[in-house]
């Protein structure tokens, strides 16, 4: 019996009281004990997916498989009692139907119960078939007898012998699949490497990853109308359940919040779930990628290959048995990004049978990847914060200070430094600091410097009474500018993890070392960052930093304490490279450190020449030009996109000062010269033939081949498009634009708005240049 019969006749003869979807949770939560270990399998998925189950669509294997594994029969037989006599009598009535033997000890509940877990069982086992009515007497053939040895799927192999319709059998479907004898070796080596690891508060050891892994949640949006969305949330994140979404995901969420454990996660449960899910899971870190490479695969397999892989890996790509799991889309040097990219869409196009999940900070523009999906790792609640902080292990001889934070976490603290709290890594930084400071600042960049207070004197403790000095000789305060002038010089290069021979080339060539006609080596301040300050740490050969949060802080500090001549210059080098900078806290934290020097040697020069051009040529159009080149915008039923401006520094001008507008775009005409794509809603009865479709609108390109030509429906009526257009094209032929030119040079217009702001504050930065007298208080303001 399928499980659909089963839940078909179930809620038949239920009370009437819940819908369908909501019936098909419920029928889960009558099977499953009651314990809080016991999580029902289905509650992430949403409405739509749940009400195709009732139409012949299985489940997961692994989720009848969870499911299975939490059983209680007595409940669920009690709950199947606890119906009325006559929904009773019907149902067993309708089973014996289908099933003559159902029910021979005369007890309903447990009946329906071994029915439930049988269906469950035949799901993983890949042995699901439709119950058929009883027909006329057995035939006694030959032929007979050898359906009646083989329930499936041989009864459908030769329908000229049994009348049955056609099924085409696979090897995979007959249990002919590759050994999971062929992978031991390499998820043997995977698991090892991944389920330890350290982190700032555990740098000396090695901890278990899920001692300490606190789970996420996920958000991402289903486009549902003209401008409406709706957003969907998923609150225990596997491979499996986001495959349930689709196949190509992108991870996002800010430095700290947790994407790269997350990826782990994703990667060791995947090892877990193995026999079940039978997904390879490939963990394949892209820093490390660049023009080198002839194409993706090559890429793939080293990583692949130096775990213990030692097999064909295009045969298993082939036959989308993988799960590939691109950590870190934002470390990817800029110059081979474009690259990235282009051999991304090819690998993809080759083996789009895989699962691919890509992890990436957020401030990317993800407009070449249109076949993925973008699902937003969502700052900690309060709940998954607390629970942190239950499960590290920190301080265990003194356990009221963790005692002590975690009230404070409870009760205020949570909810007044949302902006700490709310992240795993300053979280666990705040229970590091709080031991000393006793209190959270306000400002990132004094919180990132009482850390560095911290790890300086949990170094000190180590030595006991006596305070040993840095192996490069030098005081902690001393050896954050040496550090400080390595992470700006590597900041700049893009650089995030080194060789020997990398930390060699940056220590030689730093300046503040020389100042100090200092004696260190290379390896003394190896040894002080790795071993005494815990501020990177050395893997597979490789320097990391603990985290680049680290990296991103001590570069301001660095860029702070500049000449106020070279910080313009400073400034420049943020403009060129918007791209790798609009996705951290540099630049924010250095804005926070020295606000008005920023203001009168970045800020003031930079709208000068913005506006000198402007006022030498077109005006307005020229900042369009400048700052918003090309604008996107959308009509219908359509996937919305946000412009992002071309200046890094108009950018945070705007944000800062709290002129920045809404980018996204609706009022413009529907101009079929701009369409970049269309957007098509395919017929409700098409779930029926793919899972992966759940009734959303999707771009006419992706609609499926066998959409029209298998399944015979006509093609797709378009219910949207997406639009782009340059301001150049409109500039150069108002008069054929001139709806376009309106709309534009209204003054109500989100850009026309900022422009007129822009000059606004570069009206102020001018008046604070001039002295408002001679008195010498007065020049000091």
């Amino acid at each position: 019996m399928l499980l659909s019969e089963f839940v078909n006749t179930l809620y038949k003869y239920s009370d009437g009281s819940r819908k369908k979807a909501d019936y098909f949770v419920f029928l889960f939560d009558t099977l499953i004990k009651d314990s809080p270990e016991c999580i029902n399998p289905f509650y992430d998925l949403q409405a739509d997916t749940l009400e195709r189950y009732y139409k012949e669509t299985s489940v997961a294997k692994t989720k009848a498989h969870k499911a299975r594994g939490m059983a209680d029969i007595h409940k669920f037989a009690k709950h199947i009692n606890g119906l009325s006599d006559s929904n009773q009598l019907s149902m067993e009535t309708e089973f014996k139907n289908l099933i003559p033997d159902f029910n021979k000890d005369d007890n309903l509940g447990y009946a329906c119960t071994d029915l439930f877990l049988q269906i469950l069982d035949e799901i993983y086992d890949g042995t699901s078939v439709p119950c058929k009515k009883p027909s006329a007497p057995a035939d006694n053939s030959s032929h007979a007898q050898v359906r009646n040895n083989f329930s499936f799927p041989f009864p459908d192999v030769a329908p000229e012998l049994t009348g049955d319709p056609l099924f085409i059998v696979t090897g995979a479907e007959l249990g002919i699949t590759r050994s999971d004898d062929d992978f031991s070796e390499y998820l043997e080596n995977t698991q090892e490497k991944y389920q330890t690891i350290k982190t700032l508060l555990y740098s000396e050891v090695p901890r278990p990853f899920y001692d300490f892994y606190v789970c996420n949640t996920l958000t991402y949006k289903v486009n549902k109308g003209r401008n409406s969305y709706e957003l969907r949330t998923i609150n225990h994140v596997t491979a499996d359940i986001l495959g349930d979404c689709t196949n190509f995901v992108i991870i996002t969420g800010t430095g700290g919040l947790g994407k790269s454990m997350m990826m782990r996660h994703l990667l060791l449960d995947c090892i877990e779930q193995y026999p079940i899910i039978e997904k390879l899971p490939i963990f394949i870190p892209l820093k490390d990628f660049d023009s080198s490479y002839d194409d993706l695969t090559e890429y793939v397999y080293e990583k692949f290959d130096a775990l213990g892989g030692g097999i064909d890996l295009e045969d298993v790509l082939s036959e989308g048995k993988c799960l590939l799991l691109f950590d870190g889309l934002d470390e990817i040097h800029s110059d081979v990004r474009k690259l990235f990219e282009k051999k991304l869409d090819i690998f993809a196009d080759k083996y789009s049978n895989n699962m691919f999940v890509i992890s990436s900070r957020p401030a990317m523009s993800f407009v070449a990847f249109n076949r993925f999906t973008v699902f937003e790792l969502q700052p900690f609640t309060k709940s998954q914060a607390l629970s942190l902080i239950d499960k590290l292990e920190f301080r265990p001889d003194e356990p009221t200070i963790k005692a002590v934070f975690r009230k404070k976490l409870d009760d205020d603290l949570y909810r007044t430094h949302r902006e700490f709290t709310e992240n795993p890594l300053l979280l666990t930084i705040m229970l590091m600091t709080f031991e000393q400071f006793a209190e959270v600042p306000s400002k990132m960049h004094i919180f990132y410097r009482e850390a560095y207070l911290t790890l300086s004197q949990k170094h000190d403790a180590t030595k006991g009474a006596y305070k040993r000095a840095l192996c490069t000789g030098v005081t902690a305060d001393r050896f954050s500018e040496y550090f400080s002038e390595f992470c700006a010089r590597t900041y700049c290069d893009e650089r995030f993890d080194f060789t020997d021979e990398d930390f060699d080339r940056y220590f030689t060539s730093m300046t503040e070392p020389k100042k100090d006609n200092s004696p260190a080596t290379t390896t003394d301040f190896i040894t002080d960052l790795v071993a005494n300050m815990c501020l990177m740490y050395q893997e597979s050969r490789k320097y990391h930093f603990t985290h680049r949060s680290f990296q991103e802080y001590f570069c301001a500090v660095y860029f702070s304490k500049q000449k106020d001549k070279n910080l313009g210059a400073i400034g420049d080098m943020f403009e060129r490279k918007k791209s790798r900078f609009n996705q951290d806290k540099t630049f924010n934290m250095l804005y926070d450190m020295i606000p008005e020097k920023i203001e009168e040697y970045v800020f003031l020069p930079y709208l000068q020449a913005l506006f000198d051009e402007c006022n030498a040529k077109d005006g307005y159009w020229t900042f369009l030009q400048k700052i918003y080149p090309t604008i996107e915008y959308d009509c219908g039923d359509s996937a919305s996109s946000e412009n992002e401006s071309e200046s890094f520094l108009f950018n945070f001008i705007a944000t800062i000062m709290k002129f920045k507008g809404v980018h996204i775009f609706t009022e413009f005409p529907e101009e079929d010269n701009f369409i970049t794509s269309e957007w098509v809603q395919l017929d409700d009865d098409y779930m029926q033939f793919d899972s992966d479709y759940h009734g959303d609108t999707i771009e006419k390109d992706d609609v499926p081949w066998e959409y029209t030509h298998e399944c015979g429906f006509d093609d797709p009526e378009v219910v949207g498009c997406n639009y782009s257009f340059e301001i150049e094209t409109i500039f150069n032929d108002r008069e054929t634009y001139s709806d376009f030119v309106a709309i534009l040079e209204d003054e109500y217009f989100t850009y026309h708005e900022e422009y007129d702001k822009a000059r606004e504050y570069l009206e102020k930065l001018l008046e604070k240049q001039t002295p408002k007298s001679q008195n010498l208080f007065d020049l000091f303001q």
